[in-house]
Formats: structure tokens, sequence, C-alpha cells
């Protein structure tokens, strides 16, 4: 089985942890709520919709997409999720000296 890095937050949703986490298979059948999707990836809920949002200049064509559930309800996979920050570029802090390290 495929593992996941498990934080905290992912744990006490129950999405994952343990030694074996959760497969990939089991990743893309779960559907998450808009609230984990703003956890994992950092964005703020107006910053995911521009991601979205094909005519926004924030677009970006490999953001998970977002399935109808329901008449005003929307899920996204967590597989889709987890996949698209492991595909993000790392940043590092500048250091205190403004100098990057």
């Amino acid at each position: 089985m495929q593992s996941i890095d498990a934080t905290p937050s992912l744990v006490a949703l129950g999405l994952g942890g343990g030694e074996a986490g959760l497969s990939l298979e089991i990743q893309m059948l779960v559907l998450v709520d808009l609230k984990v999707l703003l956890l994992l990836t950092g964005d703020s809920r107006s910053g995911a919709y521009a991601k979205m949002n094909p005519k926004n200049a924030a677009y970006d064509a490999d953001y998970p997409v977002a399935l109808r559930t329901g008449r005003n309800s929307v899920k996204w996979r967590l597989g889709e999720i987890l996949a698209y920050v492991q595909s993000r570029p790392r940043v590092r802090a500048a250091r205190h000296d403004g100098n990057a390290e």
C-alpha cells in the first residue's frame, strides 16, 4: 500500500495517518468538502475558486476538479488534491537579513 504524509489535521478528519495511510485507489474514491481542499492547498476560498475559473488570470488547469454531488453541493477527490499539492514547487522562506537561502 502507498502511504500518505498525514498531517494532524488529516488524522483528525479521519482521512489518513498511521503506518499504512490510504492507498491511492482509496484516495481517489474519498470525496472531501471545500474546507479540506482549502486546508490541504493553503488557498483562500476566493483563491481556490479563482484557480478553477478559466476566465480568471489566476486560473490553474492543474487544479483539482470539483464534482457536483447534489443540487447545491460540490466535493473534490482527495487523491487529486494530494497529487496537486505534491506537484507544486516547494518554496524556501527568505532569511531574516533579506537574502534567499
